[in-house]
């Protein structure tokens, strides 16, 4: 075989290992405006990911627990229109798995659970609650089929982290430690590094109810100097399980290691230090899910219908555009609007 013709067998033998086979998945590829990861939850939204649910649900909460999936459907229906009108692009869990036996899978809807999206990229949690273990899985295929990857897994044995728990803030971040995340997951991803933040404030949660075991179902953030928490943590004592403390890790420029520089610190003051004001929410707020909103841009958010006449009040003074969608059912669940959306991309604020 002359030179020439080895060259040329060679060529279709690269273009044999490198070529996609016919049955390979085409995977698309990710439009620019929706390649820049969330930096702060103020950042207006630009792409989410959701799931209509379906009879999987049924049994969630217990087995007497009977829901109205059709109105659940209806409520969430609603709900993505609005985002729509917003200019949001929203992506269906449930087509981008369409074949997949969700069989089982009660708390699927709830889309922020299962990741976490970071300065870094996309990250699998791993579920506190066993009966979710497998959701994470799901969630990789559905960014696969959305052509995105994951930056990191949790991998740790005594690791748990679950999605309701990160709320990005800029340059830092905050996680909560509770019922569903735990110290060993967050020491984990600052370690691999996948936060991407330079300060990470861990926000401890002694109260640890059973239906508001995320941060984002006690605390939100409105804008980068506005955010909510319930009256009665604001106000609560040192010794009282609704008084909320922080620990914060920090590092230097162009440091890859954490280093704590704060513990035990009072929430209410680490946010007053910064020029944080704090909208206190009622005690109805808080047990209805107020707290638990999507923000969607500064000062813009959409909530659950329950609001307080008294929360919307302080909100339209502080120039606030609340827009309100009826979840009656869908809250059934143990969440709202901030636990059935998982933001894939954020445009930079400017202000």
């Amino acid at each position: 075989m002359d030179s020439l013709n080895r060259c040329f067998l060679l060529l279709l033998l690269l273009a044999g290992m490198t070529a996609c086979s016919d049955d390979e998945e085409q995977l698309p590829v990710v439009p620019m405006a929706e390649r820049r990861l969330p930096a702060a939850e103020y950042e207006p939204a630009v792409a989410v990911l959701m799931h209509e649910p379906g009879t999987e649900v049924q049994g969630y909460g217990g087995l007497t627990k009977v829901f109205d999936v059709e109105a659940m459907q209806q409520e969430h229906r609603a709900y993505v229109e609005l985002l729509r009108k917003n200019g949001i692009h929203v992506y269906e869990a449930g087509s981008l798995l369409e074949g997949v036996s969700l069989s089982g899978l009660k708390g699927f809807y709830f889309t922020r659970d299962q990741s976490i999206t970071t300065l870094r990229g996309h990250v699998l949690c791993r579920m506190a609650n066993s009966q979710r273990r497998q959701e994470p899985e799901l969630i990789r295929q559905c960014y696969r089929r959305m052509g995105r990857s994951v930056c990191y897994e949790v991998k740790g044995t005594d690791s748990r982290l679950e999605g309701g728990d990160y709320l990005p803030f800029g340059t830092l971040a905050f996680i909560g430690e509770g019922a569903r995340t735990n110290r060993a997951a967050i020491e984990e991803l600052m370690e691999a590094d996948a936060f991407g933040h330079d300060t990470v404030v861990v926000v401890k949660d002694r109260l640890r109810h059973s239906l508001l075991m995320h941060l984002d179902t006690y605390f939100n953030i409105i804008d980068r100097d506005l955010v909510t928490l319930p009256a009665s943590r604001v106000a609560a004592a040192g010794d009282s399980p609704r008084y909320v403390a922080v620990d914060v890790f920090a590092r230097g420029v162009g440091e890859r290691a954490y280093r704590q520089v704060a513990a035990d610190v009072s929430l209410v003051t680490f946010l007053h230090d910064r020029g944080i004001r704090i909208v206190e929410l009622t005690a109805d707020d808080e047990t209805n899910y107020v707290s638990n909103f999507l923000c969607i841009a500064p000062r813009h958010i959409i909530a659950i219908d329950r609001m307080s006449q008294k929360t919307r009040e302080v909100l339209e003074t502080l120039g606030v555009t609340v827009e309100q969608v009826k979840l009656d059912e869908l809250t059934e669940g143990a969440g709202a609007a901030h636990c059935m959306t998982q933001v894939l991309s954020r445009a930079s604020a400017v202000k």
